[in-house]
């Protein structure tokens, strides 16, 4: 029982390929609790794509061109493997992308994809930069059977920050409520490092 444990769990869990060589200006392993390494491939880019592609009006805008960091946690459990994002910008549009993020839950604060049910609520963050919004989004994962069954759940937390000409958005998003890093606290050394 034990082997056929362990040979489902190797399954489960995500490739976690060599890490990327890190862009100035953005995180690093460095920054971050050592359970986070940095990766190339996304094992829940399927989820985030719930969120940012498709329907305009409710998805989470997303500058044209950006620089992004990837961390995966180096986790045995497929279920408590997490992934934090960032992606930064030089865009003339940084507070509209904060104003968007903010407005977000007022125009979707449900909405159907092929794949999900999304329900998106404000978040509270202490004020960063020059205008923050903070987001918590669940992710239902609709049944291939049925589209109004679920099989599970996937929970996000997000920020979007403008510096002057700059934007940055961070997302944490796993299986859980609670994330390894708090989002305020990875929020804040995203925009240090850009200010250094």
């Amino acid at each position: 029982m034990r082997l056929l444990t362990l040979i489902v769990a190797a399954v489960l869990l995500p490739s976690l390929p060599a890490a990327a060589a890190p862009l100035d200006g953005l995180l690093t392993e460095k920054d971050l609790p050592q359970r986070y390494g940095q990766a190339i491939k996304d094992p829940y880019a399927h989820v985030l794509e719930a969120l940012v592609t498709g329907d305009k009006t409710c998805r989470l805008a997303q500058p044209e061109q950006s620089r992004r960091a990837l961390f995966v946690t180096r986790d045995r459990y497929a279920l408590d493997v997490e992934t934090l994002t960032e992606v930064v910008a030089e865009t003339g549009a940084a507070r509209d992308l904060v104003a968007a993020a903010a407005d977000l839950p007022k125009r979707c604060a449900t909405f159907e994809t092929p794949g999900f049910t999304v329900r998106v609520t404000p978040a509270v963050l202490p004020r960063v930069g020059d205008a923050s919004a903070a987001l918590r989004v669940v992710f239902w994962m609709k049944a291939a059977s049925s589209p109004t069954s679920y099989v599970d759940a996937m929970q996000a937390e997000i920020s979007v920050v403008a510096r002057r000409d700059v934007s940055v958005t961070v997302i944490l998003l796993g299986y859980y409520e609670k994330h390894g890093v708090a989002l305020k606290t990875v929020t804040r050394k995203a925009v240090r490092k850009l200010a250094a």
